[in-house]
């Protein structure tokens, strides 16, 4: 027995416990060969409107098709102000809500949920709606069980991870996705905000100090900090996942070049080739700080990827930036374009994964009017959603179609954007449902293959 050992939930081979740190050494005796480590903790992804009528659905809807008989979850982390949007009209009376969270608080004091819910009811008025949330990574695979077991077609997830895979569509996220796919469920995935918040990069080391250059000279990457903020910033290389022999760290220093915290796991070939930092600046902490690549016990061939969840990267790289599980085989990624005129957003994750498949595969409205936010509703969250609106919608007028055919669908008429074709901004286009079909003129479309692009 573990003094003070309380099980939380479990989820196929995971445990999720809360153990005193006076245990943890005996709990690791007893479990030896386990993994013990801390949940990955989900961000959300955010930064009705127009975009109803941006995508077409408002002429769908004319038809009579509002998605009925297709049932839809949001999968969150808060859905505060639903019960309010229910009053009011802005979500539907039979709502089907459910918390995974330890402590069971649907709302947890964030309505992002409640902000994405709202638009796919606005897109797909007729659908059976689910709010499901979580915290964690074993929560969430709790959630999408219950979904999958609830016959949920269509799941909507604006939240991401870092530091939980190699951005190449493997890892425990992307495998919980992957199974929801496998079980006929269309993942509308939010791609991410973070083309303004990731660099990559091969090491760069010429004064041979240890430390990583980032530009000549330059061997930091400088962010800004607001008061009260949290720094979240995740290190990955490319060995491979479970099994890196190269073993870098990653640290942050303040404006005056004072250390404040570090990720300094060990890495000696049996370990994630990954390091996730998390730092409060607290009431008075505005201005700049600094991370810091240095190499502890490794070869300085690495390729590696960096990210921050909320600030923004002195030296940042656009391409590749998807936040885990965008990348997933299983999911169908989308970014961001603003309502009013399909202008990329500037912070919108772009492609291709690590392993050069073309994401995200559409983009979507935001920017969009938002009763839930009183305002306004900017991200690729708002996209996400919209994206798993018209899904919804193709889904009820045609319902023996799988996620191939719904995939197919929404490519043949997705307006193109960008560069000519597929891209790794744009994906096939924004999504448009095109004019509503007199009636279902047949059971099946040809299945849509994508192409990696270079």
């Amino acid at each position: 027995a573990v003094d003070g050992l309380q099980i939380e939930a479990t989820y196929k081979n995971r445990v999720q416990a809360w153990v005193p740190v006076e245990a943890l050494q005996r709990l690791s005796a007893l479990l030896e060969g386990a993994l013990i480590r801390l949940p990955y903790p989900a961000q959300p992804l955010e930064i009705t409107g127009q975009g109803v009528a941006v995508t077409a659905a408002d002429d769908w809807h004319a038809a009579g098709y509002l998605g009925n008989g297709v049932k839809v979850a949001v999968l969150d982390q808060g859905f505060e102000g639903y019960a309010a949007l229910i009053e009011n009209g802005e979500l539907p009376g039979n709502v089907i809500v459910h918390s995974f969270r330890a402590d069971g608080d649907l709302s947890a004091g964030m309505n992002h949920g409640s902000a994405c819910a709202e638009i796919i009811h606005d897109m797909a008025p007729g659908a059976q709606l689910y709010l499901l949330n979580y915290e964690t990574d074993v929560e969430f695979g709790n959630a999408v069980q219950y979904a999958m077991s609830q016959g949920v077609q269509v799941i909507s997830s604006s939240v991401g991870w870092l530091g939980a895979g190699p951005f190449d569509g493997t890892g425990p996220i992307c495998d919980i996705v992957n199974e929801a796919r496998d079980h006929g469920i269309f993942w509308a995935q939010a791609a991410g905000n973070a083309a303004n918040k990731h660099w990559e990069g091969n090491w760069s080391d010429p004064d041979e100090d240890g430390i990583h250059d980032f530009a000549p000279a330059d061997q930091d990457q400088t962010i800004h900090v607001g008061n009260g903020a949290t720094i979240v910033a995740n290190l990955v290389w490319n060995d491979p996942w479970g099994a890196s022999a190269n073993d870098y760290d990653l640290y942050l220093y303040d404006s005056s070049n004072q250390l404040l915290t570090s990720s300094a796991e060990r890495q000696n070939g049996s370990q994630d080739p990954s390091e996730l930092l998390l730092y409060e600046v607290g009431p008075a902490g505005e201005g700049s700080y600094k991370l810091v690549i240095q190499k502890y016990a490794a070869t300085g061939a690495s390729y590696f990827d960096l990210y921050t969840f909320h600030q923004l990267l002195e030296h940042p790289v656009p391409e590749s930036s998807l936040m885990i599980p965008a990348d997933a085989a299983g999911a169908v990624a989308a970014g961001a374009t603003y309502w009013s005129d399909d202008a990329l957003e500037l912070y919108s994750s772009q492609g291709p994964t690590s392993d050069g498949r073309l994401k995200p595969e559409f983009v979507a409205p935001d920017g969009i009017s938002s009763v839930a936010t009183s305002g306004s509703f900017f991200g690729t969250s708002a996209s996400a959603s919209h994206l798993a609106g018209a899904a919804v919608l193709v889904r009820g007028l045609y319902p023996t179609y799988t996620v191939a055919d719904t995939l197919a669908f929404l490519v043949g008429r997705a307006v193109d954007l960008g560069a000519v074709g597929p891209d790794n901004a744009f994906g096939h286009g924004r999504a448009f449902l095109g004019p509503a079909p007199a009636m279902p003129t047949s059971t099946l479309t040809p299945t849509c293959t994508s192409s990696p692009t270079p």
